[in-house]
């Protein structure tokens, strides 16, 4: 693996620079030709294993679409054991609390931990790919010849690189877009908070989908981990998180999901594109692929499947 660069020596030069190493910018980095000079970034070490990592998890309830198992099939690639969450899941339990609707449906998911699926697709990038792990973007400038990308690094110093191409594959909070696309339009943002429950192991073996508008025009799901359930919700950003979230569970329980004691909660940024000049792939020396450029489902908000 290359070593990362440092500002003793100056910027470093690249053919192309990734910002964020999830799974559109790991794919990336793998797929790109090898004789390109490539840096890939991240705040997270995905380089350890995750015990050893202090940055948090991706706040996801990772589950692989039809399409993003396909997708992996075509690129010659099977999710090892050790990157699944069981149970895996074939049908969807929706919910419409305005149209007093129920449904079960058939639907196919991979199950996965969101956080080893990560570093699983980040170690498949080849060793010609120099990894900036624990690197977060301060700040870019960009001009017809290229563009000068400046990072904090882990222990709180700066290093700079210079690329003809700069990725931004850094999520919905995508400090690249808003840099470089300042006038354009944008997705509207949401935050999902999301909370573990204590459940009973093979209950609610299915993705469940709850709409209810008196708490988000968005919705909340439900999803089965092991011995645990996940649940969540999407409330646009500004309004009453915390209490949307507190009725969504209360909604969920009341709807017979089995959620027992709530074993701890996170919270992240979401973006929800509703037209399509929302979304964005760049163009010229600064491009955008994920989350980072609107690739989200604006009705289930899975992005990892779109990555």
């Amino acid at each position: 693996m290359a070593s990362a660069p440092s500002l003793a020596t100056g910027a470093a030069m690249f053919d192309v620079v990734i910002i964020g190493a999830g799974p559109a910018g790991s794919t990336l980095a793998r797929l790109l030709p090898e004789r390109l000079r490539v840096l890939l970034v991240d705040q997270r070490r995905l380089d350890l294993v995750a015990s050893e990592d202090p940055s948090a998890a991706k706040l996801c309830g990772g589950l692989l679409a039809p399409a993003a198992q396909r997708a992996l099939a075509h690129q010659g690639l099977g999710v090892p054991s050790g990157v699944l969450s069981g149970p895996q899941l074939f049908a969807v339990r929706t919910l419409d609390a305005d149209a007093g609707l129920e449904r079960l449906y058939q639907r196919h998911y991979l199950n996965v931990d969101r956080d080893a699926f990560d570093r699983w697709l980040c170690s498949l990038v080849p060793s010609t790919v120099t990894r900036a792990m624990g690197w977060s973007l301060v700040g870019f400038e960009h001009d017809a010849s290229g563009a000068m990308t400046v990072f904090r690094t882990p222990g709180g110093g700066r290093a700079s690189a210079r690329a003809s191409v700069v990725v931004g594959a850094d999520g919905a909070t995508s400090l690249v877009r808003r840099l470089a696309y300042r006038e354009a339009p944008a997705p509207r943002r949401y935050v999902a908070v999301q909370g573990v429950f204590e459940t009973a192991p093979a209950q609610d073996p299915y993705y469940g989908a709850l709409f209810d508008s008196s708490i988000t025009d968005h919705y909340g799901w439900t999803i089965p981990k092991g011995d645990t359930l996940v649940a969540g919700v999407a409330v646009p950003e500004g309004l009453g998180v915390v209490a949307a979230y507190d009725a969504f569970v209360g909604r969920a329980r009341a709807s017979g999901f089995r959620l027992g004691r709530e074993l701890g909660r996170g919270s992240a940024a979401v973006a929800r594109p509703i037209a399509p000049a929302q979304m964005n792939l760049g163009a010229g020396r600064v491009l955008l692929a994920g989350e980072a450029a609107g690739l989200i489902s604006p009705s289930s908000a899975e992005g990892i499947s779109y990555a």
